[in-house]
C-alpha cells in the first residue's frame, strides 16, 4: 500500500475534464473567529508533466523558506501594498509622493495585471522600451530616459520588498537594462550674475532667504525651514535640522500641509558658519519681522519660530517664492533659472575661489564627496582649464623666448 503524502509534499490528481491539477499546502489561513483552514497552492495544466513541474519548483521554494503566494496577487495589488504598508511607513512624505506617482502613472497603467509571480525581464525590458518610444500608456506619450530610469529604479526598489517578504524567489527587474541618459545639465550663476541678482533683490521683503539661500547652497526648504533658535548671529553658528515640505494631503491626511520635516537624506542636517553677507542680511530681517509682528498684533501666527514668513507669520509657499524669484531674475535681465539653481550656483562659486571639494560637500550636506563630484565634476575641470590659461597667460613671455630663441636654453 502506498504511503500517504504529507502536508507539504503535495499531490497530482486528474479532473474530470481531463487536465491535470497539483497542490500543495503552503500554510494556515486564520479567520477572525480564531478558525484555522489551510493554504494551498493550486497548479493545473494540460498534461501531468506541466503541472508536476509546477509542483517542483514551489517544492522548492517552500523547502528554502519562500512564500508561494497565491498567483492571483498582481502587480498593482503589490504596489498598491508596498506603498501602503512599507513607503509610507517608513521613507519622507515625497518619497512616497514620487514612488506613487511613478506606480500609478507608469507601473501601474503598463504592468499592473500581471501576476507579480509571473512577471519577466522580458516584459519589464520591453515595457521600458516602449515607455521611451511611446508605444504604451493612456496618453501614448513617449518619456524622457531619466524618467524610464526613474521607473525601473521605482520598479526594482519595490521587487526587492517583494523578495525580502518572501512573495518572490529574484527580483527580475535588475536583470533588464536602463537607457541611457545624460545628465541634466546645471544651470548656475556666474560671480558677477549673482552679485547683479543680490544688488537687485536687495530691496525685495526677502532678500535674506535669497542671500542665505546662495551664500550656503541650500535647498529652499531648508532655508524656509529656518528657525531663529538654530541661528547664533554673534557666532555664526547656523545648526540646519529641518526643512519646510508641502505634503500631499491625498497621501497623508492626517498630515498634509506645510509641515517641518528633517532634511533631506541622511548626511543633511549639520552644522555650517554662516559668511557676513548672510549674518548681515539675516539682522537686518529680525528687525524687519519683529516690526511685522508689531504691526500683526494678535494675528501673528507662528508657531515654529520661523525666521522667514508671511506677513502674519504663516510659513511660506514655495510657489510664492519661486514667482518672487522669477520677477526679480526678469529685472535684473538675468537667464530665466530655479530657485534650486542659487544652490548650484553656491557651488560653482566657491569652486572659482579654489575652496576644497570636500569642504563644499560638508557645506551642501552631501553623504559623500564622490556624490558631489558626480554633481559637479565637470565644473572642476572647466576650474583647470581656467588655471591652466592663467598659468599660459603669465608666463606666455618666456615661452614665445624659449620657442624662438632656443640655444639660450642651457643644459643641467
Amino acid at each position: 500500500m502506498a504511503k500517504k503524502r504529507g502536508n507539504s509534499e503535495g499531490s497530482i490528481y486528474r479532473m474530470q475534464d481531463g487536465r491535470w491539477r497539483a497542490a500543495v499546502m503552503i500554510g494556515w489561513k486564520v479567520a477572525p473567529d480564531g478558525k484555522r483552514t489551510q493554504e494551498r497552492r493550486v497548479f493545473t495544466g494540460a498534461t501531468r508533466h506541466e503541472v508536476a513541474n509546477q509542483l517542483t519548483d514551489a517544492l522548492k521554494d517552500l523547502k528554502l523558506g519562500l512564500l508561494v503566494a497565491p498567483r492571483k496577487q498582481t502587480l498593482g495589488q503589490f504596489l498598491t501594498w508596498w506603498l501602503d504598508e512599507v513607503v509610507k511607513a517608513t521613507a519622507r512624505p515625497k518619497t512616497m509622493e514620487f514612488y506613487e506617482y511613478i506606480s500609478r502613472v507608469h507601473l501601474i497603467d503598463g504592468l499592473g495585471e500581471i501576476h507579480v509571480q509571473r512577471l519577466t525581464s522580458q516584459q519589464i525590458q520591453v515595457f521600458l522600451n516602449q515607455r521611451l518610444a511611446k508605444k504604451s500608456g493612456r496618453t501614448k506619450r513617449s518619456v524622457s530616459a531619466r524618467t524610464v530610469r526613474h521607473i525601473r529604479r521605482t520598479l526594482c526598489t519595490a521587487l526587492n520588498c517583494a523578495v525580502k517578504y518572501k512573495v518572490i524567489p529574484l527580483n527580475v527587474a535588475l536583470a533588464t537594462d536602463p537607457p541611457t541618459a545624460a545628465r541634466a545639465a546645471v544651470q548656475y550663476m556666474s560671480v558677477e550674475q549673482a552679485r547683479t541678482f543680490l544688488e537687485m533683490a536687495r530691496s525685495d521683503r526677502l532678500y535674506a532667504l535669497y542671500a542665505t539661500v546662495l551664500a550656503l547652497g541650500l535647498r529652499l526648504g531648508e532655508g524656509l525651514g529656518i528657525a531663529w533658535d538654530d541661528i547664533d548671529l554673534d557666532t555664526g553658528r547656523f545648526n540646519i535640522q529641518q526643512a519646510l515640505q508641502r505634503i500631499d494631503k491625498k497621501l497623508y491626511p492626517e498630515k498634509g500641509g506645510l509641515q517641518l520635516v528633517e532634511p533631506k537624506g541622511g548626511y543633511s542636517a549639520r552644522v555650517v558658519t554662516l559668511p557676513a553677507v548672510a549674518i548681515s542680511a539675516l539682522r537686518h530681517h529680525q528687525a524687519l519681522q519683529a516690526e511685522e509682528q508689531r504691526w500683526a498684533g494678535n494675528r501673528w501666527k507662528n508657531e515654529w519660530g520661523l525666521a522667514f514668513t508671511g506677513k502674519l507669520g504663516k510659513p511660506l509657499d514655495e510657489r510664492n517664492v519661486l514667482r518672487r524669484f522669477q520677477k526679480i531674475l526678469a529685472l535684473a535681465e538675468l537667464p530665466k533659472m530655479r530657485i534650486h539653481d542659487l544652490r548650484h550656483s553656491a557651488v560653482a562659486i566657491l569652486i572659482a575661489q579654489g575652496v576644497n571639494i570636500k569642504a563644499i560637500s560638508e557645506l551642501l550636506g552631501h553623504s559623500s564627496v564622490a556624490f558631489t563630484l558626480q554633481v559637479y565634476g565637470h565644473l572642476l575641470e572647466e576650474t583647470k582649464r581656467e588655471t591652466a590659461d592663467k598659468m599660459d597667460s603669465a608666463l606666455s613671455p618666456v615661452a614665445t623666448t624659449v620657442a624662438t630663441n632656443p640655444s639660450k636654453i642651457r643644459a643641467n
